[in-house]
């Protein structure tokens, strides 16, 4: 929601380096020179302009966001239904708007495997081994 993603980024800390933030213990803070910009267009910013969101159950249809050093986006999408994630029209789709914008990295959040079946593999592991065969991109948090 809204209301989690500003909370999430309230605390959000520029250091000067990032041998400053290991020790600060700062795992999220942003390196200087993170600077606030104008806003995105159909995006949220936290309360210092530093990180820019949307969030929605459908992939952002406008235009790529032009990219800045140092200046965070999410797009995070929430498919209505649970199925929706996995199914291939959602893959293919996703797939392409991955090539067309190449964003940095891909969060995928998923239920951990079934410990009581020895064979159980998540849909989560699924839907990333797809779509890094259909997109190739390297960073993964799954």
């Amino acid at each position: 929601t809204e209301e989690a993603m500003e909370t999430a980024f309230a605390r959000t800390r520029v250091v000067e380096s990032a041998a400053d933030a290991l020790a600060a213990g700062e795992f999220a803070a942003l390196v200087a020179p993170a600077t606030s910009l104008p806003p995105i267009p159909d995006y949220s910013t936290d309360a210092k302009k530093l990180v820019s969101w949307r969030v929605g159950s459908a992939l952002p249809s406008g235009p790529s966001v032009e990219e800045h050093w140092r200046r965070p986006v999410l797009d995070v999408v929430a498919p209505e239904k649970d199925t929706d994630l996995s199914s291939p029209e959602f893959l293919d789709t996703l797939s392409s708007w991955l090539l067309r914008h190449q964003p940095i990295s891909l969060a995928i959040n998923g239920k951990a495997p079934d410990a009581d079946a020895a064979n159980s593999v998540p849909d989560h592991y699924f839907v990333a081994r797809r779509l890094f065969e259909q997109t190739a991109l390297c960073v993964y948090t799954v």
